[in-house]
């Protein structure tokens, strides 16, 4: 008989949360996919994990929300904003050469210089 030994969880890269913390939620992740019936907690709906943390004042993982709604919509809203800027590729058309500065969704400017043919979003002029 084979035993299985508990299992450890790993912080993804650039997760905003303790190596303590990344157990507790893989464990309750866990929890939550086994109660849905799903094998791969990479293949849980958010809106079930959310559901579940919701409907349960005294989940372990309702710490890690904001439950103020004025203060949850504004974070969600300057989100969206960050998604709307880096949403955009602003082109020039300088005689037969396009240029323009490319964005991340970090606003981070990574790169100028003639635009790729077949991007898409392009000016037209």
């Amino acid at each position: 008989m084979k035993v299985v030994k508990k299992p450890q969880f790993v912080k993804a890269s650039g997760a905003p949360f303790s190596d303590e913390d990344v157990q507790l939620i893989g464990a309750e992740l866990l929890k939550i996919a086994a109660a849905n019936r799903v094998l791969d907690v990479r293949l849980l709906d958010k809106k079930i994990v959310f559901a579940a943390i919701e409907a349960d004042p005294k989940h372990p993982l309702r710490r890690f929300y904001d439950w103020d709604v004025k203060s949850a919509a504004r974070k969600h809203w300057i989100n969206w904003t960050a998604k709307l800027i880096a949403s955009v590729r602003i082109e020039w058309k300088i005689g037969k050469v396009r240029r323009g500065w490319v964005w991340q969704v970090r606003q981070r400017r990574v790169g100028c210089g003639a635009a790729r043919s077949g991007s898409a979003g392009k000016i037209k002029g």
